[in-house]
């Protein structure tokens, strides 16, 4: 579980399952998507995607518990 600082960069991976019908959940591999948290106000961290989309989500959302700090 990453703290989300100002000016540094996280990802978050996640698993995927589809629907096989009948024969129950397949599963997809892990995904990961990283983002760069550019400000913080209060409990609201505002961010921007790996793909440039700006995008917002509250410090305590599974997103930012479940993200790791990227260090480079």
């Amino acid at each position: 579980m990453a703290k989300l600082v100002a000016g540094r960069r996280y990802a978050y991976t996640w698993k995927e399952y589809r629907s096989n019908g009948a024969n129950g959940p397949i599963h997809v591999p892990e995904k990961t998507v990283t983002y760069t948290v550019n400000r913080i106000e209060g409990r609201t961290a505002y961010i921007t995607w790996e793909n440039g989309s700006a995008d917002l989500f509250t410090v305590r959302c599974p997103i930012a518990l479940g993200s790791r700090e990227l260090t480079e």
